[in-house]
């Protein structure tokens, strides 16, 4: 039997004294601090569901931060593509107004600063940003996505009389250092080198046995870690000569800046040098400061020598073709600085003729700055100024040699088009009799007389070879260098929702259909064939004579011929051209020895012979009908297809209007037996003009037009089609403004172009305007979705944040009632204990 002591109820009782005290105790807590524990122990089963509750939370918040992220930016997009939509609606009334004929020269040069205006308001949407970050970047989100690309870009039918090759050049500056970088031990301090305002930093080598090829090697990477910040890339060189060699082949102790990114592609900036001066060989820096422009030429001479140096005669020394009739004299006690201020004050004292200045830079160089390229000739060797064009874009590649002479050249629509734009919508014809460098120097008038709209100005030499400089920097294209992809953000377990729309998406589109309307409608006049059916067949001593062979009027009067088949057509095409300026028509050869006639300036021509004529085997035209230049292979490309050649259609001119259906109908079919290849089809329509017009259409794919015949372009003009000409089943906004611009300005010297700017351009400009207000409607959709995202979450939230304090938060009522009961079973504790305090053994018996 269990004995209960005094001392055991005394101990119970103060157990549960200290019991009701410490539920007393936790009771307060609760009520003041309005949680029900503070350790996990506490209440386990309760920690473990806050735990899941606070992660539901956090990865709500997220989502709610993630949809109105996604909010700001396409609310920020669809702002940016409806500013675009008002650029496009401005083009498209500015390119209509160009077509006004009562429009002035200086309106319509106004009309076309405009427009490139609006073409770097366009770049700059594109390029737009948010809380510092690209709208259109997509995952690269920190640099700019669109990048104005500022080419010569040379596009046209007569490369090979110009001596020019076809395609995009780049234009980059470059300057070389002053001197070697010494050798041994070479330091770079802070604010030394400093290109376009980025300090390129410090480094320091301790090493006497260190090459100045090691040490220049060593700051060309130093200077190319910094690029992506410069826009300036450096390569070691050979110095002087300033040779990019080979690594090995020589000694690499100077460096070139050149405004190249580090993709090696050209950065459209300028190269600034400033800073300290890194000390190089000869008591020199190793940089000169200096600051080059892109709408600069520039050269700096090779370092003139001291002393006397051989004085210059009057007479010997020329720029752009001004010729220097002062000598220039060096003392015996010249430093070459003051040597080279000699040449410089000579040479300024032609700038009002040459527009070439010169200055010095302090070391003995002379620098040469125009805002055009410029020629030196004559120069002795101790002026260290090669005897050469000086061109600033540097595209040597650009130009293979000299323009073409011998024979006469007509220049017309198509020839030559520069950054898009028509040089020679005004044929210029080019009488055989002139030399190469005459022909150059009208060719470079022509080029200039445009370059307000291209940007582009030219200059010849005395070999006839031509040379441009692309000092204006039109905008020739946008290139988009953002991510293709979307900055994607979660807004579910399994759900994702696009942050930003990627700039190659906002500004691009699809065509369910391509279609390339010509642009004019077509000529009556007969297709076809002044072709020689076969070789020439003339006897040895065959002459042609008056009436033998005559071109719209003109006799054409050649040989004695030799009997050769192809000497005697050579012969004849000779005599032809050298008529050519007034017949309107060239020929060149055809097979073996043939001959095929060209119309010039796409006018149809009549051809009459008679006697020994008949001998070319062209057939003449019937009386009273004129034919237009044949369609053969090669003359018309379409996605690279041969559409070549087409039968002849001879000219109706007792009913013009079905000659002009039946050309349409020649053209349409010869297109449509080629369908299953190019995937054009082609079909006749009646344009808004009341003309016959021909309507290329493609699904799918991409239409482009094109030739491999240089003398195709009247062939062209007559169908209204333009080599070169491209119409791109994706849209691409800033492609669509770029051509829409083009087609304005060359509107300003081809008045009939009203018809091309309002069919065809403005199409495409309106595909883009209706592609980018497509992807407004789809921000706005995003939009909505993210703001329905960020509704539930913020429901969610609240209910989540309910059942957490139902975990965690005080019932204040209920603890209140356990309090009060807590302290009245501790009075009631209190109460026992003294009872128990005051019995005794007596109280017990």
């Amino acid at each position: 039997m269990l004995r209960i002591t005094q001392q055991m109820l005394q101990r119970n009782s103060l157990n549960q004294i200290q019991a009701r005290q410490n539920d007393l105790f936790t009771a307060q807590k609760q009520i003041s601090s309005g949680y029900r524990f503070d350790k996990p122990s506490e209440d386990p089963s309760a920690t473990a569901i806050s735990l899941d509750l606070r992660k539901a939370i956090s990865f709500q918040e997220r989502i709610g931060k993630n949809a109105s992220t996604a909010q700001d930016f396409n609310l920020q997009a669809d702002h940016e593509l409806s500013t675009a939509g008002d650029i496009f609606q401005r083009a498209r009334e500015l390119a209509i107004r160009s077509a006004d004929e009562a429009l002035n020269q200086q309106q319509l040069d106004g009309i076309s600063s405009e427009l490139e205006g609006l073409l770097t308001q366009l770049t700059d949407i594109g390029n737009a940003t948010h809380e510092g970050n690209y709208i259109f970047g997509g995952y690269q989100s920190s640099k700019p996505p669109f990048r104005a690309e500022k080419n010569l870009v040379i596009e046209g039918t007569a490369m090979t009389e110009l001596s020019l090759n076809k395609g995009t050049f780049k234009t980059q500056l470059e300057t070389h250092s002053l001197t070697t970088v010494a050798a041994g031990s070479f330091s770079l301090n802070g604010g030394d080198l400093v290109i376009n305002g980025v300090d390129i930093g410090s480094f320091h080598v301790v090493d006497p046995a260190r090459t100045a090829a090691d040490n220049a090697q060593a700051l060309v990477e130093r200077i190319n870690a910094k690029t992506a910040e410069t826009g300036v890339s450096a390569q070691a060189i050979n110095f002087p000569t300033g040779s990019y060699a080979a690594p090995g082949a020589a000694p690499l102790t100077g460096i070139a800046l050149v405004n190249l990114d580090k993709n090696g592609s050209p950065s459209n900036k300028p190269i600034e040098v400033s800073g300290q001066g890194i000390p190089g060989v000869g008591g020199l820096n190793v940089f000169r400061n200096e600051r080059l422009l892109l709408s600069d030429t520039r050269f700096t001479s090779l370092r003139i020598g001291a002393g006397a140096i051989g004085n210059v005669p009057a007479g010997t020394l020329s720029i752009n073709g001004v010729t220097l009739n002062s000598a220039i004299n060096f003392a015996a006690g010249n430093s070459a600085e003051q040597n080279a201020q000699a040449i410089a004050t000579a040479l300024n004292s032609l700038t009002a003729q040459t527009e070439v200045y010169a200055k010095t830079d302090g070391n003995g160089f002379v620098q040469l700055q125009s805002q055009t390229p410029f020629q030196i000739a004559g120069a002795p060797a101790q002026l260290n100024l090669p005897n050469q064009v000086y061109e600033q874009s540097r595209n040597a590649s650009a130009v293979s040699g000299a323009v073409g002479a011998g024979s006469a050249m007509i220049l017309s629509k198509g020839s030559l088009v520069l950054n898009g734009i028509d040089i020679f919508n005004t044929p210029l014809t080019l009488d055989a009799t002139l030399t190469a460098p005459q022909r150059a120097q009208q060719i470079v008038t022509a080029i200039n007389n445009r370059a307000t709209d291209t940007g582009i100005r030219a200059f010849s030499d005395a070999t006839g070879r031509l040379y441009f400089s692309n000092g204006d920097q039109h905008i020739t294209s946008v290139s988009y260098q953002g991510d293709s992809g979307e900055n994607l953000a979660q807004i579910g377990s399994q759900e994702l929702l696009p942050l930003n729309m990627s700039g190659d998406q906002a500004f691009a589109g699809q065509r369910a259909q391509t279609r390339l309307l010509s642009g004019r409608d077509i000529l009556a006049a007969g297709l076809g064939s002044a072709v020689s059916t076969a070789n020439v067949s003339f006897a040895a001593g065959d002459t042609l004579v008056a009436g033998n062979f005559v071109i719209n009027g003109t006799n054409i009067l050649a040989g004695p011929f030799t009997g050769g088949a192809a000497a005697d057509a050579a012969t004849l095409i000779a005599a032809i051209n050298a008529q050519s300026g007034t017949t309107g028509v060239s020929a060149l050869a055809s097979g073996v020895a043939g001959i095929r006639l060209n119309s010039l300036t796409g006018a149809a021509f009549n051809l009459q012979t008679t006697g020994n004529g008949s001998k070319a085997q062209i057939p003449a035209t019937a009386a009273g009908t004129t034919y237009l230049n044949p369609i053969n292979a090669g003359d018309i490309l379409i996605n690279g297809v041969d559409i070549g050649p087409i039968a002849a259609v001879p000219a109706n001119p007792g009913n013009p209007p079905q000659n002009i259906i039946d050309l349409a109908d020649a053209l349409v079919n010869a297109i449509n037996n080629q369908a299953a290849t190019t995937g054009v089809k082609a079909e006749r329509i009646t344009a808004s003009t009341g003309g016959t017009r021909v309507l290329l259409t493609a699904t799918g794919q991409d239409i482009r037009v094109d030739t491999n015949n240089p003398v195709a372009n009247a062939v062209f003009n007559t169908i209204g089609l333009q080599p070169g000409t491209v119409v791109r089943q994706k849209i691409d906004a800033f492609d669509a403004l770029v051509r829409f611009r083009n087609q304005a300005l060359n509107s300003k010297f081809n008045r009939d172009a009203v018809q091309t700017i309002s069919v065809q351009s403005l199409r495409e400009v309106d595909d883009a305007f209706t592609a980018l207000t497509g992807n407004r409607v789809e921000l706005g959709v995003r939009g909505q979705r993210a703001e329905l995202v960020g509704n539930r979450v913020a429901q969610t939230q609240e209910v989540l944040s309910q059942q957490l304090a139902d975990q965690r938060e005080t019932d204040v009522t209920k603890a209140i009632s356990q309090m009060t009961l807590h302290e009245t079973a501790l009075q009631a504790a209190y109460n026992m204990t003294q009872r128990l305090s005051g019995l005794s053994l007596l109280n017990y018996i």
